[in-house]
């Protein structure tokens, strides 16, 4: 180990802001070391410490399980991709074949047509006036 990194670590101390990050990590009661709260540990000053921690199986193995049910609950309520329906394909898919078989200049003419067509209630394409 290098000359500076011993006194460089010696002075490093604790960061209330990481509480925010890690809700089980407190200050030690008589220094400037972490403490994790679950495993009743004394953890270094240091934020990848506390990242390392997070991660060990010991550290997984003492969250509370009401803590990974919150979690799941969490990731269940994500929306999903929804399915498309064919009628959109099909729309997508004529859109496809109208602008490969025009030149670009005249794919602009029968893009209107299209939009009439399939594009009713955006943009007021396809309402009458």
């Amino acid at each position: 180990m290098p000359k500076w990194k011993g006194s460089y670590d010696s002075s490093r101390k604790y960061n209330s802001s990481w509480e925010k990050q890690f809700p089980w990590v407190r200050r030690v009661d008589n220094g400037e070391d972490a403490f994790c709260k679950l495993c009743s540990q004394t953890l270094r000053p240091k934020l990848d410490s506390l990242k390392t921690h997070e991660k060990c199986a010991t550290h997984k193995n003492k969250i509370p399980k009401s803590q990974t049910n919150i979690l799941t609950q969490i990731v269940k309520k994500i929306p999903r991709e929804s399915k498309t329906s064919n009628e959109t394909k099909a729309a997508e898919i004529e859109l496809a074949v109208t602008i490969a078989s025009h030149s670009a200049i005249r794919s602009a003419d029968h893009f209107t047509e299209y939009m009439k067509k399939h594009g009713e209630g955006s943009f007021g394409w396809g309402q009458s006036s």
